[in-house]
C-alpha cells in the first residue's frame, strides 16, 4: 500500500522541474516576501578619496647649532608610468615601459561550449511497477573535483534513496547531448533551511516558491561503468561570489536540460542540452537588502527540467542557478528566475557556520560524509513524514 501511495505521489511530481510562480507576478513565501532590489542601499566606492587621509611628510628638522646643513641631494627626474629605472655606478638609465598585453576576452561561443561540457542532467527513477515516471533536473559543475551545484528541490530525491526499500530511488548523473548515464553522486550539502520550509512540496504537483535557499551541492563519486575511472579533473564554471557585478541588461548565457515537452521514454533517450543568450531583466532581494535573485526573462530554457541550470556571465563566471519560472503557454512568455551565488553563500554560512570558499579549500569527501551521517537523516525524516501523511 505504501509503495502504491508513493507511486502516485511520484507520478504527480513526475518530470520535476522548476518551482512555478503564476503569471508574471512574484509568489511570496509567507514569512519572507520578495522585494525589488533597492539600489539606494548601496554605498558607491569612491576611488578619488583613497588618498585623502594620508599624512604628508614633515619638513626636515633644522640643523643643530654649529652643524652644517648639507645641500639637498639631486633628485632624478621621475620615471614615467610603466618605465623601469636601472641604476649603475655612473648613471641612471630609464628603460622604455614594459607593455603587458591583456588576455583576449573569451567569446560567448567559447563560453557556451565550455558550459555545455560542465552541465549535467540529474535523472532519478523509482523501484515501482507501472509506467516509467522519471524525475529530471539540471546541475552545473563548479569545482574541478566534480562538485555539482543544483537546486534543493532536485537534490531532495537523494534523501529518499532507501525509502520503503533499499535503493528505492536511484539518481544518475548524465552528461552529453542527448543525455547519457555517466556518473553516480552523493550529497555534499542540501539546504536544511529549504527542506524545513518546503518539505510539504514533495507531495504537490506544482510547488510554488521564491527560490530562497533552494540550492544543493553534490559530489561525483564514481563512474556508472565499474571498469572506468573518474577523470583527474572535471570541466567547471568558477562561481562569482560578488553579486555586485550583476546589473540589469547584462548579457548572460543560460544552459540546462529542459524537458517540458517530452514524455517519460523521451526523457530517457532524447533529452538534449539547450542554451540561450539573454539579458538580466530585474534584480530582487529576499528582504535583506542584498542582491539574492534576478529575472532572466523567457527563452527556450524556460521549461520543466531546467531547475539547477546555469546562468553564466560574459566574462565566464557562474552568476547563479535557475530556480523558478512563471507559467505561460509559450517559453517566450515565461519568466525565469535565478538565485545568485552570493545568496547561496550567505545561506550556506547561516546553516553551517563557514563559507563555500572554506568548503572548497578543504576535504570535500569528508564534508559529504559528515553531511550524510549527521544532517541528512533528519532531512530525510521530514520528507518521509510528508509522504506518509
Amino acid at each position: 500500500m505504501r509503495a502504491f501511495i508513493l507511486l502516485v505521489l511520484i507520478g504527480v511530481i513526475a518530470f520535476l522541474a522548476i518551482s512555478t510562480i503564476p503569471g508574471q507576478e512574484v509568489v511570496e513565501l509567507e514569512e519572507e516576501p520578495i522585494h525589488v532590489f533597492d539600489e539606494s542601499n548601496i554605498t558607491v566606492f569612491d576611488e578619488e578619496n583613497i588618498f585623502d587621509s594620508q599624512e604628508t611628510s614633515p619638513e626636515s628638522d633644522p640643523p643643530a647649532d654649529g652643524e652644517e646643513k648639507l645641500p639637498p641631494a639631486p633628485v632624478d627626474p621621475p620615471a614615467q608610468a610603466g618605465e623601469m629605472v636601472v641604476e649603475t655606478e655612473d648613471e641612471v638609465i630609464v628603460e622604455p615601459p614594459v607593455v603587458i598585453e591583456e588576455e583576449p576576452k573569451i567569446s560567448l561561443s567559447e563560453i557556451n561550449t565550455i558550459t555545455r561540457g560542465a552541465l549535467v542532467n540529474i535523472f532519478c527513477t523509482t523501484k515501482s511497477g507501472g509506467s516509467f515516471k522519471p524525475i529530471t533536473g539540471s546541475g552545473i559543475i563548479i569545482d574541478e573535483r566534480g562538485v555539482i551545484l543544483t537546486n534543493a528541490h532536485v537534490a531532495q530525491y537523494f534523501l529518499l534513496k532507501d525509502y520503503l526499500v533499499e535503493d528505492f530511488v536511484g539518481c544518475t548523473i548524465r552528461t552529453e547531448s542527448p543525455a547519457k548515464p555517466k556518473y553516480k553522486a552523493t550529497p555534499i550539502f542540501i539546504s536544511p533551511s529549504w527542506i524545513e520550509e518546503n518539505a510539504d512540496g514533495i507531495t504537490k504537483s506544482s510547488p510554488k516558491g521564491t527560490g530562497e535557499n533552494d540550492y544543493a551541492l553534490l559530489l561525483i563519486t564514481e563512474h556508472v561503468n565499474p571498469e572506468k575511472t573518474l577523470p583527474e579533473t572535471f570541466s567547471f564554471i568558477p562561481p562569482e561570489y560578488n553579486s555586485g557585478n550583476i546589473e540589469v541588461n547584462d548579457e548572460i548565457l543560460l544552459a540546462a536540460y529542459p524537458a517540458g515537452f517530452l514524455g517519460g521514454i523521451s526523457i530517457q533517450k532524447d533529452l538534449y542540452v539547450s542554451s540561450a543568450v539573454t539579458n538580466v531583466v530585474k534584480l530582487f532581494t529576499f528582504g535583506s537588502g542584498t542582491l539574492d535573485s534576478f529575472s532572466i526573462g523567457g527563452s527556450v530554457v524556460a521549461q520543466q527540467g531546467s531547475s539547477g541550470g546555469a546562468v553564466v556571465s560574459d566574462d565566464f563566471k557562474m552568476l547563479g542557478v535557475i530556480v523558478t519560472s512563471s507559467v505561460a503557454e509559450s517559453t517566450e512568455d515565461r519568466d525565469l528566475r535565478a538565485i545568485t551565488i552570493s545568496h547561496i553563500n550567505r545561506s550556506f554560512m547561516k546553516d553551517i557556520g563557514f563559507d563555500l570558499q572554506t568548503l572548497f579549500s578543504g576535504n570535500i569527501t569528508a564534508e559529504a560524509n559528515a553531511f550524510n551521517e549527521n544532517i541528512a537523516p533528519e532531512l530525510t525524516q521530514l520528507l518521509v513524514d510528508e509522504l506518509e501523511k
